[in-house]
């Protein structure tokens, strides 16, 4: 296989971009949630306020997120997911 007119092209840009980037990433500090100060954005959709922010809203002002807070939220969003693919297969059927 051989890289195309155009890859060979825009080869050097996507190395040098790749190689900034990383340089960016591994240069960072390591993030501690537990002492930091900045301000994050969260953003969903409105019913997604009106659902899942109120609960996680005590979560977010009290205490950095830990890893079973994390999966905690993983697993809700993968359960909705699924529910809602299955409702989408099964609907239509039984309105035929």
């Amino acid at each position: 296989m051989e890289p195309t007119e155009f890859a060979l092209r825009i080869g050097p840009s996507v190395r040098e971009g790749i190689r900034l980037l990383t340089g960016a990433v591994e240069g960072s500090e390591t993030f501690d949630p537990a002492h930091c100060d900045r301000t994050f954005q969260i953003l969903m959709s409105d019913i997604g306020e009106l659902i899942y922010l109120p609960p996680l809203q005590a979560v977010f002002q009290t205490e950095a997120l830990g890893a079973l807070d994390l999966a905690a939220i993983i697993a809700v969003s993968i359960s909705i997911l699924v529910v809602e693919e299955i409702r989408k297969r099964v609907a239509p059927r039984l309105f035929e």
